[in-house]
């Protein structure tokens, strides 16, 4: 499978910036982040022919420094939520920012300058208009 024709763009895997949490039978999820770009990425791989592939590319990986999340919780966003997901239990959690933001994922650190998601919480310091704008949500994963 070419990662290209999978994601749409060429992504360019750096070695130090990947890993897979394999699922017992079930499925696996492979994180990675493009070397250029540092852009995170996310693919929920079922290992049934049932379910078709996951894939986010705006992930939230722990390969950024500025991105610190347990080794068996898997996050992502999109310009208002950033979604978290328990990848033993399949249990989900999501923080909605109070409005849109506009970035681009290819630099990401344009809008989310940081992020600490815990089982217990989700905290983000988005940047937006020139300030760092702090959001909190307690959760249970």
């Amino acid at each position: 499978m070419q990662m290209s024709t999978l994601l749409d763009k060429i992504v360019r895997l750096n070695k130090s910036a990947i890993n897979c949490y394999i699922k017992d039978n079930s499925y696996a999820w492979l994180s990675f982040n493009d070397c250029i770009t540092g852009r995170g990425y996310l693919l929920k791989l079922p290992f049934n022919k049932a379910n078709d592939i996951s894939k986010y590319s705006g992930a939230i990986n722990s390969f950024d420094k500025k991105f610190v999340l347990p080794d068996d919780v898997r996050a992502y966003a999109d310009y208002s939520t950033i979604y978290v997901v328990d990848v033993n239990t399949g249990k989900t959690a999501q923080m909605t920012f109070k409005e849109e933001l506009n970035f681009s994922f290819d630099n990401i650190h344009e809008g989310i300058d940081s992020v600490n998601i815990s089982h217990n919480r989700i905290y983000v310091l988005l940047n937006k208009d020139g300030k760092k704008v702090p959001l909190e949500k307690n959760i249970s994963l």
